[in-house]
């Protein structure tokens, strides 16, 4: 059973050692699964009665590992990130190609922006994953270890970015295997251990 509450503005890191069920609390706060017991509530509504583009609205995960089969351009897939905020049957406004070019930008993937996505290292896939998610927008950022492919130097310069989408009204519950990154920057650490 695990009780956390998650303020505005807060960068919580989890940590605990492999199949403590770190991945699969982040899988259930993102809706992909669902709880067996308990309750969770978004902003005080229950994410399930919430539509899927509203919810996209408010919350974004980045996985530690994402199949992506088709080949895509990076532009596409940060593009993708925007969805949730474009009407359905609209293109993309200026306003969402601005957003997906500075989350480019930010995360070191403009140069590439034109490359399929199926043809970049693991690192760079991450990074590319980071920017759709930063293009997202949304409230609550969840992030389950997708650092474990990047080097330590990008690493660093990510995470300094997420913790910047903290301020204002943003919250990010990050999954860490390197403790020493987590302490670095998380304003509260959690520790899981054995569900």
């Amino acid at each position: 059973q695990i009780g956390l509450l998650v303020r505005e503005h807060q960068f919580i890191g989890i940590i605990g050692p492999n199949g403590s069920g770190k991945s699969t609390l982040m899988q259930v706060l993102a809706r992909s699964l669902k709880p067996e017991s308990g309750v969770i509530l978004l902003r005080g509504s229950d994410p399930d009665t919430i539509s899927y583009r509203e919810f996209g609205k408010k919350v974004g995960l980045v996985a530690q590992e994402s199949e992506i089969p088709f080949a895509y351009t990076v532009y596409d897939i940060v593009m993708m990130g925007r969805n949730p905020h474009i009407p359905r049957f609209r293109q993309p406004a200026e306003v969402d190609h601005a957003v997906v070019r500075s989350a480019l930008q930010k995360t070191g993937t403009l140069a590439f922006s034109t490359r399929s996505i199926t043809s970049l290292s693991g690192g760079e896939r991450q990074r590319v994953l980071i920017a759709r998610v930063l293009a997202q927008d949304p409230d609550l950022l969840l992030l389950d270890e997708p650092f474990a492919h990047i080097d330590l130097h990008h690493q660093h310069e990510l995470i300094r970015l997420i913790k910047e989408t903290t301020k204002g009204t943003k919250a990010v519950i990050g999954v860490f295997h390197d403790i020493n990154l987590a302490a670095s920057y998380c304003d509260h650490l959690i520790l899981v251990h054995d569900g």
